[in-house]
């Protein structure tokens, strides 16, 4: 078993055409010693980042919906590390995902506008 400390999540970048899914990608590598690196994409669906900026008070762009993605999307990995849980190789977070975990939510909260905590 790898400590939590020793896992490292790095963000690799966007997925293309966020139009055609429905939702912003942000792409990851998480490596640990020992084990093979491994590759997951998390999908921010488009009502879950409209539910992010009118609950921040943000406008609902592009640049909002990348910054939420690479955000929540690092969060939630880091969150199933913690947890010991399976990584899938996608991702979906919809608002249904954030609305069912206030305490996640709120987290979200604080570090996308700490001003908002």
């Amino acid at each position: 078993m790898v400590a939590n400390s020793d896992i490292h999540v790095r963000f690799e970048g966007f997925g293309v055409a966020p139009e055609i899914w429905g939702a912003m990608q942000a792409n990851y590598l998480i490596t640990a010693p020992g084990h093979h690196a491994r590759e997951t994409a998390v999908l921010l669906n488009e009502p879950a980042a409209a539910f992010l900026a009118e609950l921040l008070g943000q406008p609902d762009t592009e640049d909002f919906r990348r910054n939420a993605a690479r955000h929540v999307g690092r969060m939630w990995v880091e969150r199933l590390i913690r947890n010991g849980e399976r990584i899938a190789p996608a991702i979906t977070i919809s608002r249904q995902t954030l609305e069912a975990d206030p305490e996640f939510l709120a987290n979200i909260r604080a570090s996308l506008n700490p001003a908002a905590a």
